[in-house]
């Protein structure tokens, strides 16, 4: 488990959460599935990885809500899922680390007005 001294010393964030660092564990699960960084500790990190981090604990809690209204008990939300802006995100600071591509298996097509 990361700890609020490993994250305050690689310069990720000061004085952590325990939820923050179970949200950087789960940043540093994202990036090992979707990047080529060899990961060995949070410290050794590059920048952009290490700004991937920080911006993952901030995205991930409100992924979906942008606006909240209490009195008039209204939300907005993003159209945009989590996974296209951690993608996005994870493409900006981390380009040369980023594995782009994803294949997903053909599903059966649509027949329309046939049986």
């Amino acid at each position: 488990m990361i700890t609020p001294e490993q994250l305050s010393q690689a310069g990720i964030l000061q004085d952590a959460t325990a939820q923050e660092c179970l949200l950087a564990e789960a940043g540093l699960d994202w990036l090992k599935v979707h990047t080529t960084l060899q990961i060995t500790t949070v410290a050794d990190l590059p920048a952009g990885a290490k700004m991937f981090l920080a911006q993952y604990v901030e995205l991930v809690p409100d992924s979906g809500v942008t606006a909240e209204s209490i009195e008039g008990l209204s939300q907005s939300f993003r159209t945009e899922s989590l996974q296209n802006l951690l993608a996005q995100l994870a493409q900006s600071l981390l380009p040369g680390y980023f594995k782009a591509v994803t294949f997903f298996p053909k599903q059966q097509q649509w027949q329309y007005g046939r049986r």
